[in-house]
């Protein structure tokens, strides 16, 4: 009897020790569970705050792009109510100025003409950029109706100097393309802030100043060629105007 009783004794302990670690078992995989729930759930949220910030950034580079287009059209526009004609590229956000309306062949010197072009240009920007500088916090400037005023829209604007592929001679004013190209945008910046000086106060977000001159001779034309070609669309002075970027915050 007490062989059977010795044996029932072990039975029980193995019994009662595949239950505990059954009992701890089942405590792992749920305390896994629940963990594995906690982290994917950190994650999804993660995740879902990661798709608000891009989707918000985006809807802000949009509505900038649709803004700078609207402000391009409104230049545009009014330059040619003063019998001045320009070219734009609403997607690269570039207004396009022909040498001819500036410059003479070859010169960086304003004629009488180019200075009242530029007066024209100085007074359009002047009335219609500041509606699109500073920052998104400032308040609406009194010549900015509120259906276009988007303030941080801009993070530059650019007078860029362009020339055709035609190397300059000897003994010229310029020794090549580069030095004419860079004279033309420095000239046109300075005839711009003359006529109209406020153009020089005009910030970016950054409260850094609007307005840089830029020059690229003949390296980006609007029409390539392979040869020597005075061609009279590549000559020109473009104004880009560069969008700000998306806000930091989330």
């Amino acid at each position: 009897m007490r062989g059977e009783d010795g044996g029932q004794s072990y039975l029980i302990s193995v019994s009662d020790m595949m239950s505990g670690l059954l009992f701890l078992f089942i405590i792992t995989i749920m305390v896994f569970v629940i963990s594995f729930h906690v982290e994917t759930t950190k994650i999804q949220k993660s995740l879902e705050q990661a798709t608000g910030q891009y989707e918000k950034k985006m809807r802000e580079l949009i509505q900038a792009r649709q803004a700078r287009a609207q402000m391009l059209r409104d230049l545009k526009e009014y330059l040619e109510q003063q019998g001045l004609q320009v070219h734009l590229d609403t997607d690269q956000g570039v207004l396009r100025l022909p040498e001819k309306i500036l410059f003479p062949l070859g010169s960086a010197e304003l004629q009488t003409e180019g200075r009242e072009n530029l007066s024209k240009l100085a007074v359009a920007l002047s009335a219609i950029v500041p509606c699109y500088a500073g920052n998104r916090s400032m308040p609406r400037p009194l010549v900015c109706s509120e259906d276009k005023f988007y303030p941080g829209t801009l993070e530059a604007i650019l007078i860029e100097g362009h020339t055709d592929n035609v190397p300059i001679r000897d003994g010229g004013a310029f020794k090549n393309n580069w030095e004419l190209s860079a004279k033309r945008s420095i000239t046109t910046y300075l005839e711009l802030i003359q006529v109209q000086s406020s153009l020089g106060e005009l910030r970016n977000p950054n409260a850094e100043p609007l307005l840089g001159v830029s020059a690229y001779a003949e390296t980006r034309p609007v029409i390539p060629h392979k040869k020597e070609t005075p061609e009279p669309l590549n000559r020109r002075i473009d104004l880009r105007f560069l969008i700000a970027p998306p806000s930091a915050d989330g």
